[in-house]
């Protein structure tokens, strides 16, 4: 990859580029795209209500759980939208994924969530709505609570997994449970890295397990009847843009993750937050570029992802190192 200067032209002239081609995509797929939501959406629901209801299963038990019913179908309702950006690929490919198996890969997925949430204490999603967690801190205390939303994240992977098996998608059930332990074993490792200072190749193992391989649980499934020489290339540009996601993430994160502990790009050996800006552009810019090896349709497709984050970038970027502002999309 050329490292590119950290040049706000170049950066608004990079985002015009890609701005383009996603009204380009859009005026072309938007309505199959809707139609392909739609239908995932629907399933998901019917999905999550089959899982939630050994919660309810029992009638004594049942009675108990019935305050803690709508706030964890809530929550799982609204988060269900991270499986969405993938349908985007659906027209341009002209594939349909098979909604059971889909949805229930974002059930899975979201299932980690909740055991996250657990972990980190977050007791909502940006504010919009409760997780079980925070639900769970007004009835408990954090310790409890903490375990039991991980319990719960348990539960729906444990059941989520065994109605894929039922549905016969094994193979995908389990795809999904090596990447779980792939996911899992990031996040323990995370745990254990207490250093204030890291070293690159330390802080990419974790992401590399923590996020690209927690999205791949939702790419590696919808993508999976793809031609594999194709899919492996958009696998890998989805990888690298979760690697893109992370480190944005990370300095909207700075001083939350230096409260907690957690690990930081800013923490690695070298990297300071110009370093980390011009790592995002030239990273950027090198996906952008790959991307033209594509048909046009589904390097639309790419900007698409890409314009997500191109947008959240100028947000972050400081006054007291750059003079010329980034204009914001």
């Amino acid at each position: 990859m050329s490292r590119l200067p950290l040049d706000p032209d170049f950066f608004n002239r990079m985002a015009e580029d890609i701005k383009k081609s996603c009204d380009r995509h859009k005026k072309r797929y938007e309505d199959d795209i809707i139609e392909l939501s739609r239908g995932i959406q629907q399933m998901y629901e019917r999905q999550l209500d089959l899982v939630l209801s050994v919660l309810m299963k029992n009638r004594k038990s049942g009675d108990l759980l019935t305050p803690v019913y709508p706030v964890l179908r809530d929550y799982l309702r609204l988060m269900q939208w991270v499986g969405w950006g993938d349908c985007e690929f659906g027209p341009p490919l002209g594939i349909r994924c098979p909604e059971e198996e889909y949805s229930l890969s974002i059930l899975i997925y979201l299932s980690a969530r909740l055991i996250d949430d657990g972990i980190d204490g977050h007791v909502d999603y940006k504010g919009k709505v409760q997780n079980l967690f925070g639900y769970l801190t007004d009835k408990t205390d954090n310790r409890q609570a903490a375990a039991l939303s991980c319990l719960t994240g348990n539960m729906i992977l444990n059941a989520s997994l065994r109605l894929l098996y039922k549905q016969g998608y094994a193979e995908s059930a389990d795809m999904l449970m090596r990447l779980y332990s792939e996911v899992f074993s990031g996040a323990l490792a995370e745990a254990f890295c207490n250093d204030v200072t890291i070293q690159y190749d330390l802080y990419r193992s974790i992401v590399l397990r923590k996020s690209v391989a927690y999205d791949a649980m939702l790419h590696k499934v919808f993508f999976r009847r793809v031609e594999p020489v194709l899919r492996r290339q958009i696998i890998n540009f989805l990888a690298g843009y979760s690697e893109i996601a992370q480190w944005l993430n990370d300095l909207c994160d700075e001083e939350d993750d230096k409260l907690r502990g957690q690990v930081n790009i800013l923490n690695v050996s070298g990297m300071d937050r110009e370093a980390v800006f011009n790592r995002i552009v030239n990273s950027f810019y090198s996906i952008w570029e790959n991307a033209s090896d594509l048909h046009p349709a589904l390097r639309d497709v790419i900007a698409v992802r890409l314009l997500d984050s191109f947008k959240k970038f100028p947000e972050i970027l400081c006054d007291e190192i750059y003079q010329k502002p980034f204009r914001k999309l």
